[in-house]
């Protein structure tokens, strides 16, 4: 689903409620992750999708995802996921991470060719010469900012990105004045200084959150793996079934483990539309076995959803 699509959506519900504001911004949090869902957008010639998730980790972590698909003309998509414990809120003060799912030890440069465009491409070239931590920050950072502007900051702030939209404009116009909106803040992590804000004040809130949050990550230093459940899906793609089948690398009971359910979750949204279409699966390079693995995957990683 598409961010314009989910937000008109959560619009059309809150103001059919008499919480109206309250019912927006839970709406759109649920649509858009912890497990329920994802959006998907398209800038440029990168494909780019993203969801919020739930995770036993620690710490406020973000995860990107080189995703082989070959329907985009790249031959690769991105996926971030942000990552939280259950119960705590997208406005925190945990420890952040950062982490790259790759096909292979070297994609990183594909990465980078999805982040460039012609004007920077140059700029981009020299950034690239840098040692690979530091250059995994760098790309990290831009794929944070690409997030920011495709899913007008649902990753960092979670559902207060309602609020901050123009959708939501008829309902707090019917509330000049949000009543006890300091509540509704506090639930998402936002901290003010009174129970009620007007229109203006509560979009400045949440936009400095949006950019509180951003900073935070900006700069961290950013690990990378060489992640089996992508490298199944590379081969995959690359193969038939007399050479690979992928079923034979993979246990139901697989998903036990987070980095595997991460993972999966990416993959089976990247290609649910996909799954959905059988007309698509020749230009998607999906064979018969290929279809068994990722309908496995989804499988999985339902049954190790957090229940709500």
């Amino acid at each position: 689903m598409d961010l314009q699509s989910l937000l008109n959506s959560a619009k059309t519900k809150a103001s059919q409620a008499w919480q109206g504001a309250a019912d927006l911004v839970d709406t759109a949090a649920g649509s858009f992750g912890q497990g329920l869902g994802y959006a998907r957008q398209t800038l440029g010639l990168t494909w780019l999708l993203g969801s919020n998730e739930v995770s036993s980790s620690q710490a406020d972590e973000k995860h990107y995802f080189l995703i082989p698909f070959r329907q985009a003309e790249s031959g690769y998509l991105l996926y971030s996921m942000r990552c939280l414990p259950d119960g705590v809120p997208p406005i925190n003060d945990l420890p952040k991470k950062r982490i790259f799912h790759l096909p292979s030890g070297h994609s990183s440069q594909m990465i980078e060719r999805l982040l460039c465009d012609e004007a920077a491409s140059t700029a981009r070239a020299a950034a690239s010469d840098s040692p690979t931590a530091s250059r995994l920050a760098d790309l990290a950072d831009r794929i944070d900012e690409l997030d920011s502007k495709a899913f007008n900051g649902a990753l960092l702030i979670g559902g207060l990105v309602a609020l901050a939209n123009p959708v939501a404009g008829g309902i707090l116009a019917a509330k000049a004045m949000i009543p006890s909106v300091g509540l509704l803040l506090a639930k998402y992590g936002l901290k003010t200084a009174g129970e009620t804000l007007d229109e203006r004040s509560l979009n400045g809130q949440i936009k400095a959150a949006e950019k509180r949050v951003l900073k935070e990550f900006h700069g961290r230093t950013a690990s990378q793996v060489t992640d089996p459940l992508l490298v199944q899906l590379d081969r995959a793609l690359r193969t038939d079934a007399l050479s690979y089948d992928p079923m034979v690398e993979t246990a139901i009971d697989s998903g036990s483990t987070e980095e595997f359910r991460l993972t999966a979750t990416a993959i089976t949204n990247a290609y649910e539309n996909t799954l959905a279409d059988r007309s698509t699966w020749p230009a998607a390079s999906l064979g018969a076995e290929d279809i068994r693995w990722l309908q496995l995957l989804k499988t999985i990683t339902e049954s190790h959803r957090p229940a709500n």
